[in-house]
């Protein structure tokens, strides 16, 4: 299956199982994520593969990966691929109320906010109002408004209040960090051999 697998999101592994765990819970999914791109295709084709009924709506600022995500799942009746230019924040953030209002999705069952870095707040504090679960992913950066706990790596829910992170976590992060760019480092180099 390894050479058949749709090319893996940019997130650390087990960031990626963490994400795969919560999906595998749902019998039926509803997913918002801002900033589509490897995840889209990845996520959808998992839950596709084990059966588990979804609709999977992303929003897209980046005209690039809007029409590579768009032509890689083109056939897929349950993903909705939105364009919502950067320079228009507001469309950005509200992008997904028109696709909620056409379905009649009330509610999403999980949000993922992984879109436009400078811009993730607003996007957080949209999800809150339209999402059961909200996520952020590359959490780590100190711009973000947060609380909650850390699911695996930089991938956080967001809840009512901080679930305090022991040192130990917080280490076992920052040595995690440091082998993930150690690997990074020495497959770059295998490859220019």
């Amino acid at each position: 299956m390894i050479g058949s697998e749709p090319k893996f999101p940019m997130m650390v592994a087990y960031e990626v199982r963490a994400l795969e765990r919560l999906l595998s819970t749902y019998s039926r999914v509803t997913f918002l994520e801002w900033g589509s791109g490897n995840s889209t295709i990845y996520f959808t084709t998992f839950l596709k593969e084990r059966g588990i009924p979804y609709t999977w709506v992303s929003v897209e600022h980046n005209p690039t990966w809007f029409e590579r995500v768009q032509q890689t799942l083109k056939g897929d009746p349950n993903v909705h691929v939105i364009h919502a230019p950067e320079s228009n924040l507001p469309a950005y953030v509200k992008a997904p109320h028109a696709v909620m209002e056409q379905m009649g999705i009330t509610r999403f069952d999980i949000a993922l906010v992984d879109g436009i870095r400078d811009h993730r707040n607003e996007c957080l504090e949209e999800a809150k109002d339209i999402a059961q679960v909200v996520l952020l992913h590359d959490a780590q950066r100190k711009l973000y408004k947060k609380k909650g706990r850390y699911l695996a790596g930089r991938l956080f829910e967001i809840r009512d209040r901080d679930d305090t992170l022991s040192r130990a976590h917080i280490l076992a992060y920052q040595l995690h960090e440091q082998l993930w760019k150690l690997k990074e480092s020495l497959l770059s180099k295998s490859k220019t051999v």
